[in-house]
């Protein structure tokens, strides 16, 4: 898979729309996107998803206990993605962002 994504071969195609992956694991996740309804709901609130990693995402975005901490001013957000971009919003910070462990 590794070196399948750094050479850019996709050999798992879905017969249903075309699409390319470099591995199997994320043609069987993209498949999900192509069935009827919305299979995987949440048990905490109303939302609902077509595909079961996207409701991991949502729980964990939306309804997680962890907490990842500014390297900067140590305010709290409930996922990585939202600190980075609070450090280049409100600290202008450009460099690479330092590796970080969630706050239990």
């Amino acid at each position: 898979n590794h070196e399948r994504r750094h050479r850019g071969e996709k050999p798992f195609l879905c017969e249903a729309c075309g699409a390319d992956f470099h591995a199997a694991y994320l043609l069987a996740q993209h498949r999900q996107s192509h069935a009827a309804g919305k299979a995987f709901q949440c048990d905490i609130c109303p939302a609902a998803f077509k595909v079961n990693n996207t409701l991991h995402m949502h729980k964990r975005s939306c309804h997680g206990t962890s907490k990842y901490a500014c390297t900067i001013c140590a305010r709290t957000f409930r996922t990585r993605h939202y600190v980075v971009k609070h450090m280049r919003a409100v600290h202008r910070f450009t460099g690479p962002v330092p590796p970080m462990q969630p706050i239990e």
